[in-house]
């Protein structure tokens, strides 16, 4: 008996709405994972339990390398986290249920996403006279 992505999809969605999750956040394991299915498809893939690290990293390339149709651009870094994220947590469900006895992503890492924060928002020299400002509030009685 083979392990259709189906039959995954079920046990995952079982999985997380005991746990809890949100409406919201099945919303996006289900995109995900149909995500994961149209990769799996064009490698002629249709039992889970034939996926190896392999086709994981085969999968991250393919999501680094997808446009997305909607938004005519790549996914962001955070979007194929995300996925990889969802996918991760499947094969977790999947092993820890024993339905796949060996976990494709144990030696897959993560994507690291780096924070781009805002730089040059004011210079050295506003800076400098923001630290000078008077202390209005110093010669206030205590309340």
């Amino acid at each position: 008996m083979i392990l259709d992505i189906e039959t995954a999809k079920q046990i995952l969605l079982e999985t997380l709405k005991r746990k809890g999750m949100a409406e919201g956040t099945l919303k996006l394991y289900v995109d995900s994972v149909a995500s994961f299915e149209k990769y799996l498809f064009t490698k002629n893939i249709t039992d889970l339990r034939a996926v190896s690290e392999k086709d994981i990293q085969g999968y991250l390339d393919y999501l680094k390398e997808y446009i997305s149709i909607r938004h005519k651009r790549p996914l962001s870094p955070h979007t194929t986290s995300y996925r990889i994220k969802c996918i991760r947590i499947l094969f977790r469900i999947l092993v820890l249920d024993g339905y796949v006895f060996q976990d494709p992503f144990r030696q897959v890492k993560g994507i690291k996403i780096t924070s781009n924060l805002p730089r040059d928002i004011l210079s050295q020299k506003e800076i400098g006279a923001f630290f000078n400002l008077p202390d209005v509030f110093a010669n206030r009685l205590p309340v």
